[in-house]
């Protein structure tokens, strides 16, 4: 399996430069907590189950995630260390950091191993990028957790359940490559699309996304239905492969 990752600089999982060292108040679900200054704080690089607060329940694996960091934080009485993103908010106003442990314990790289938690790259927050990723891979090689879940395996778009929508893994035929004002549209059979918005194609250069028409390839995103399609939106070349 060839990847079409853009081989940058190589990270190690190591804190570098910190911006600031807090306390943490109150841990909302495993990717998400207050700070005793009221401030949230999404973790960068990662993402895990949602939880429904009302009646603490949600996806599988959302309390397990949240619990098992909370018990992290515990270990070190509630003190991390920021290294706020490139991009700093989200658009709900969410403080974006790598979050360390007074020890240099990377977060994402804890949550990811143990498989309470998948990878989320938005750029151009992506400097632990190769880090989380291995990580990651390290957790589905296993099975821990989350990847013990049928929906999370390696699925092919032509036999995908009609109604699956959320995180998927695919593997699927390209029909075409569509061009268009704001976006490429990669179609698979099986009528799945693949689309990468013009504004994210520079991540892409090394990627001759013309060439893929009839060739066979991963995707991993969440799947989402508009129309008569269900598109997976992809930010970054890590999520595509070539098989």
């Amino acid at each position: 399996m060839s990847a079409f990752i853009v081989s940058t600089a190589t990270f190690a999982c190591q804190s570098g430069k910190i911006s600031e060292k807090v306390k943490v108040k109150f841990v909302y679900d495993g990717d998400t907590f207050y700070l005793e200054d009221k401030r949230k704080v999404r973790i960068i690089g990662i993402d895990t189950p949602e939880m429904k607060h009302h009646n603490q329940t949600g996806e599988a694996f959302a309390a397990e995630a949240t619990e098992a960091l909370r018990e992290l934080l515990y270990k070190y009485n509630n003190q991390v260390q920021l290294q706020i993103g490139e991009d700093a908010y989200d658009r709900y106003g969410r403080l974006l950091a790598y979050v360390f442990l007074p020890d240099g314990t990377n977060i994402s790289k804890w949550m990811l191993t143990r498989g309470f938690a998948t990878t989320l790259f938005i750029p151009p927050n992506l400097k632990y990028l190769d880090c989380f990723t291995k990580a990651e891979r390290k957790a589905q090689s296993k099975q821990k957790n989350i990847w013990k879940q049928k929906d999370f395996h390696l699925q092919v778009a032509d036999l995908l359940n009609k109604e699956h929508t959320g995180y998927t893994r695919l593997v699927g035929r390209v029909k075409r490559v569509k061009h268009n004002k704001r976006s490429i549209i990669i179609y698979l059979r099986g009528g799945i699309r693949i689309k990468i918005l013009q504004s994210d194609l520079h991540y892409f250069k090394h990627v001759k996304l013309d060439d893929l028409q009839g060739k066979r390839i991963s995707v991993t995103g969440i799947l989402r239905k508009k129309g008569k399609y269900r598109t997976i939106h992809v930010k970054h070349p890590v999520y595509l492969n070539i098989m």
